[in-house]
């Protein structure tokens, strides 16, 4: 690609005398802009006999306003040395417009290249420099052969097509001035000024004219991507561009984008966001790596910013419809390619706080540092994140690479920061560990630790996934199945206060009571009772105190706890519970004075328990 453009644009400002203009065409986003800014003067290198001045076309609306951009762009471009030399005078003069109307008309004969930069200086800010770049022009010291204009978005110009094509018909053949013209073609050929097949005919006669060379430029996003991060990028953020720089390059391809300007947006938006969650993160005391979230981050960054700049999606995070994809191209574009190769990667996670910055500039910080520990909670709750450390630690070099390990899990136990699941998975690493590089209290003091922290994490603890390694060592054999009894009576005691507690609930009984019943894991233990510590006084007093609606949802409930007849002798824990209540709700019934109709639902309850009292007493 270089090469097409580069080349032929040197061999046109190699030439001494020029009558025509350079074209460079492309679509929208192609990188046209970028490139020509940011990258073609450094390419042309030592053939760049020219100082290009960039002249954005957007927004111009008369001949008058691009006179005065170009005699602004001269301005910019004017010569070290020459400010060197304004600097050291010390007659310099207000120039005045009447000064430069008379200059003009002393000098210049009719409006040409340099009387049009002439007739507009003094429209720029009074400056030293303005004299002294009048004063070049005259005397020809700046020359125009100097510069080569780039004139940008050429079909985003308000001034008709066919009158701007004439203006640089004139700088260029009558003033032999260089003149590069970028443009999207067609654009313009669709939003032509009054739409007429004769209008597009007459601009088409008069390009053929002005234009002596035309390119079309195929920069690509694989061949600018290289030089958009190293031109935007911060030197952190470009190294992490650069290290996923394939993954990015997949991601834009799966969503079917190849536009620069959404990179460019992106790439822009993620030096802020990097920035600030990097302060974010050293105030945050963890050992979790942060890289792993960085690349969730850059990825989130990518694919919203081509959601929100291309697919009209202002808010990833809160339509949900990129916030739970696994295919790409089939979410963000609406079609589905089998061979798609982030069909089965990880779901793209939308975080709230990169969206909300995309579109309005505005980062919530708190929200950010939220998303940052949520990955560090995520991460100390992995299992194999843990296992890998302390294998790491087993298999180290040397003692201090192994001890570095182990402290890592310590200090993650200190803080009760390990998922109470994992420890069967980790313990006999961690036990061998501390009795290579600690004493014998110290292992005591993990022990009791680990105790403490089973009592407080109980609520998380789930029998069916808590599997321990196959061990020989006795003294771990030991302390895993006392840290199971632990977590298994500190649930239990949880749940039996929970159920105590959710009886004395004047409102939200029912789902209090659900939730209770539905959440006791030890339904299918043998002789186990699901009403363990439940005093049946308090559950025959609030029964009583129950609305018709809530009768009804209660006997529901136990209908379809206790209804399956291939399980009956598990139901034997609450036998005499059944048999109790059954025994006072019948008197209570009976002396009741309530409505007729409420009686008649309390009498159904009755009846239910009357049915799961004959099944748990079936021998």
């Amino acid at each position: 690609m270089k090469n097409s453009i580069i080349e032929p644009i040197r061999t046109y400002l190699e030439e001494e005398q020029t009558d025509y203009c350079v074209m460079i065409t492309g679509k929208w986003g192609s990188g046209k802009s970028f490139y020509i800014k940011n990258c073609l003067q450094r390419d042309l290198l030592d053939g760049a006999n020219k100082k290009l001045i960039y002249i954005p076309l957007f927004g111009i609306k008369t001949i008058e306003d691009l006179y005065l951009s170009v005699s602004i762009g001269i301005s910019e471009g004017f010569s070290k040395k020459a400010l060197e030399k304004v600097e050291k005078r010390s007659d310099v003069v207000k120039v005045t417009a009447d000064v430069v109307k008379e200059t003009c008309e002393k000098y210049i004969k009719g409006i040409n290249f340099k009387g049009a930069v002439l007739k507009c200086i003094n429209l720029l800010p009074q400056a030293e420099a303005v004299k002294s770049i009048l004063s070049s022009i005259m005397e020809n010291t700046n020359s125009f052969n100097d510069y080569c204009l780039v004139f940008d978005d050429f079909e985003r110009s308000k001034i008709n097509k066919i009158d701007l094509l004439g203006v640089f018909d004139v700088l260029a053949e009558q003033n032999n001035a260089k003149i590069i013209i970028v443009s999207n073609e067609e654009r313009h050929n669709v939003y032509n000024e009054a739409g007429k097949d004769e209008d597009l005919k007459l601009y088409n006669e008069i390009k053929e004219k002005v234009i002596g060379l035309q390119i079309q430029f195929s920069y690509g996003l694989e061949g600018a991507y290289n030089d958009i991060v190293k031109t935007v990028a911060g030197q952190e953020e470009a190294a992490l561009f650069m290290r996923y720089r394939d993954n990015i390059l997949e991601l834009f391809k799966c969503t079917e984008s190849s536009n620069i300007r959404t990179f460019i947006f992106a790439v822009k938006r993620f030096r802020e966001i990097h920035k600030v969650t990097m302060d974010l993160y050293e105030q945050i005391k963890t050992s979790v790596s942060i890289d792993g979230f960085l690349f969730k981050l850059l990825r989130n960054t990518i694919c919203s910013s081509i959601a929100f700049k291309e697919k009209n999606i202002k808010n990833c995070y809160s339509d949900g419809i990129l916030s739970q994809f696994l295919n790409l191209r089939q979410l963000v574009t609406g079609k589905k390619n089998e061979n798609d190769p982030l069909r089965h990667s990880e779901s793209f996670i939308a975080y709230q706080a990169v969206d909300e910055y995309l579109y309005s500039l505005i980062l919530d910080n708190d929200l950010l540092k939220k998303h940052v520990m949520q990955y560090i909670n995520e991460v100390e709750a992995d299992t194999e994140y843990h296992i890998n450390i302390l294998n790491k630690a087993l298999l180290a070099d040397n003692d201090v690479e192994s001890k570095h390990g182990l402290d890592e899990i310590m200090s993650l136990i200190n803080r009760n920061a390990i998922n109470i699941n994992i420890y069967p998975k980790i313990i006999n690493e961690l036990f061998i560990l501390c009795r290579i590089h600690y004493d014998k209290s110290a292992l005591e003091s993990l022990k009791e630790k680990i105790l403490e922290n089973a009592l407080a994490s109980a609520e998380d603890f789930n029998q069916s996934e808590y599997f321990p390694w196959i061990e020989v060592d006795e003294e771990i054999i030991n302390f895993e199945e006392k840290l199971k009894q632990t977590l298994i009576n500190k649930k239990d005691e949880n749940k039996i206060r929970n159920f105590i507690e959710c009886l004395k609930k004047d409102d939200g009984f029912v789902d209090a009571f659900s939730k209770n019943i539905n959440s006791n894991y030890l339904l299918h233990v043998k002789n186990e009772a699901v009403f363990k510590g439940v005093h049946p006084e308090d559950f025959v007093d609030r029964i009583m105190k129950l609305t018709p609606h809530e009768l009804l949802r209660v006997r529901s409930i136990l209908k379809n706890k206790y209804e399956d007849d291939a399980v009956t002798d598990v139901y034997a824990g609450d036998n005499e519970f059944f048999k109790t209540i059954c025994s006072m709700l019948s008197d209570e019934i009976k002396q009741s004075k309530k409505d007729k109709i409420v009686l008649y639902h309390i009498d159904l309850l009755f009846s239910e328990m009357q049915a799961i009292l004959a099944k748990s007493s079936r021998e």
